[in-house]
């Protein structure tokens, strides 16, 4: 019983879509909004102080990525004089002690590997 109503209300359904009239004015707004879209220029969507702005931002970028680097580069130098501050003091202190050799994390022979 309920499937002969769906059907009864499916073939309603159908019979008005059928006897719809499509408007015929929605043809020629569709046709008319597709000319206006192709037609008219396009203009940028940045302004021109954008066009301006984005060079210098990225050379001040680059400038900043290289006067970061050369810091980076000197600090990394001084790393490096520390070190070998620390050989000279080690190597001192063995000779003053009479030590022959003080044993590295390095040197140490380990068999458990």
């Amino acid at each position: 019983m309920e499937d002969s109503h769906f059907q009864k209300r499916l073939d309603e359904i159908i019979a008005l879509e059928k006897a719809a009239e499509p408007n015929p004015f929605q043809a020629t707004k569709i046709l008319q909004r597709i000319e206006s879209e192709f037609l008219t220029p396009k203009t940028s969507g940045f302004p021109v102080w954008t066009r301006i702005f984005q060079p210098i931002a990225i050379s001040l970028a680059l400038i900043a990525g290289v006067l970061i680097g050369s810091f980076a580069a000197r600090t990394g130098n001084n790393r490096n004089d520390i070190e070998v501050a620390k050989t000279k003091n080690l190597q001192s202190l063995r000779t003053s002690l009479f030590i022959s050799e003080i044993t590295d994390e390095n040197n140490i022979l380990n068999f458990n590997k």
